[in-house]
């Protein structure tokens, strides 16, 4: 194991933090959309793979360049799975019009968190709907 990141088992504070978070969104009646930014080599995809276990009915949809997740420019991905959260690593090779198509999917009551290396490559009415944190020796939200 790398020194540079965390294992799963390590994220449990990190998940906490996701975890309180959707709640409070919830009970706020807020949409419950969470933006993680981290740089390359932060440890996003062991993260995503940590919330994915933690997370009952969630959907992991590894997007980045070097996943097996295949699908013609990366559009809408299939919900038909029962799941009430869905994680999206590598969220900024997804196009813009799905991440926005992605705001119907919260609306719904459903969660969804996203992990992506800038921010800046995401949609902004999609950023400006969600809590934002960045992954850097933990997790930090950011005002």
């Amino acid at each position: 194991m790398s020194k540079k990141t965390k294992s799963n088992l390590e994220f449990t504070n990190e998940i906490n933090i996701i975890k309180d978070t959707i709640e409070t969104l919830k009970r706020q009646n807020k949409l419950t959309s969470i933006i993680i930014v981290g740089a390359s080599g932060s440890g996003k995809s062991k993260l995503s793979k940590a919330i994915n276990l933690k997370i009952h009915q969630s959907l992991l949809i590894d997007a980045g360049l070097m996943s097996s997740y295949k699908i013609q420019s990366l559009e809408t991905p299939d919900f038909s799975i029962k799941s009430n959260t869905c994680i999206i690593d590598g969220a900024e090779y997804f196009t813009k019009y799905c991440l926005s198509q992605l705001l119907y999917f919260i609306r719904k009551r459903n969660s969804l968190i996203l992990l992506s290396t800038h921010i800046g490559d995401l949609p902004q009415e999609l950023i400006s709907a969600s809590t934002c944190f960045e992954l850097d020796k933990g997790l930090h939200l950011i005002e």
